[in-house]
């Protein structure tokens, strides 16, 4: 492990000169701020994992708590690591993409895991017989640890835009070519929430379609931003900037009763919580 002026910290076997004899197949990469026990959790999910021709990359925003020990504690099993202050998760993101290797990116953020140990071994024998830059598979979405559904929803290569945004397709079922991420720069920071959601249909409009396999691929926490209904209207505000940048945006009278939906939703859930 190393520091320097910066209140930069770094470890990992590729610190230590401990180097692979060809790029690893697959890039698992984890952004985590104050992580704690749920990191935890979520690199024992991708240490069992039986397929081993990859790769663990983790960003660490600095964090305060006891993130850097658990780094340290499985600085053997990590490839790489890092720890430093960014600008957001997508920030985080684009610092693990410019950090892999490999040739396919998954991005398995702290307190999602894997669904089970063969997880990459099912999705690898789809992938090296893709010729897509995306393969879509499945998250199993958890809500106070219980199983309430499936993501993403009713997804076809003819999809808009706007029909693959509500179908929740979310960076957690995806597996994304490195060399498609790197062709359009990665995450675009003028969108807090749903950069992720912005650069893979970039891809998928630009640079070819998308795979679709019915892979159960990891849990996911239904707890993230995304999903707090007191930010409704902003998220309502962005998504709507973004389809607009796509060239799929709506009249201003639709704007606007979409936006009166979100508050409406905001002040139901205000509401029932307090009840």
């Amino acid at each position: 492990m190393q520091q320097d002026t910066i209140q930069r910290l770094e470890g990992g076997r590729r610190t230590r000169g401990v180097a692979r004899s060809k790029p690893p197949f697959v890039s698992i990469i984890t952004v985590v701020y104050n992580g704690g026990g749920a990191l935890r959790s979520t690199l024992e999910s991708a240490f069992v994992q039986a397929y081993k021709d990859y790769e663990l990359i983790i960003i660490d925003g600095a964090s305060t708590d006891d993130t850097i020990q658990n780094l340290v504690a499985f600085d053997d099993q990590i490839d790489y690591w890092v720890s430093e202050p960014d600008r957001g998760i997508y920030d985080a993101m684009n610092k693990g993409i410019k950090a892999a290797t490999g040739e396919w990116i998954y991005f398995l953020n702290s307190g999602d895991s894997f669904v089970s140990q063969n997880v990459l071994m099912q999705a690898a024998e789809v992938l090296k017989q893709s010729n897509a830059e995306i393969l879509a598979g499945y998250v199993r979405v958890l809500s106070k640890g219980k199983v309430t559904g499936r993501f993403p929803l009713n997804i076809s290569k003819t999809n808009s835009a706007r029909q693959l945004f509500q179908s929740r397709f979310c960076h957690q079922a995806l597996f994304v070519r490195k060399q498609s991420y790197d062709n359009i720069g990665g995450f675009d920071l003028r969108f807090p929430t749903f950069a992720d959601f912005f650069a893979c249909y970039q891809i998928v409009n630009k640079f070819g379609r998308f795979d679709h396999a019915p892979i159960e691929i990891a849990n996911f926490d239904l707890g993230g931003v995304s999903s707090d209904y007191r930010k409704s209207a902003r998220l309502y505000r962005e998504r709507e900037r973004i389809f607009q940048d796509v060239g799929e945006g709506k009249s201003p009278h639709a704007y606007f009763l979409g936006l009166c939906r979100a508050y409406a939703y905001q002040y139901k859930h205000a509401i029932l919580k307090n009840l």
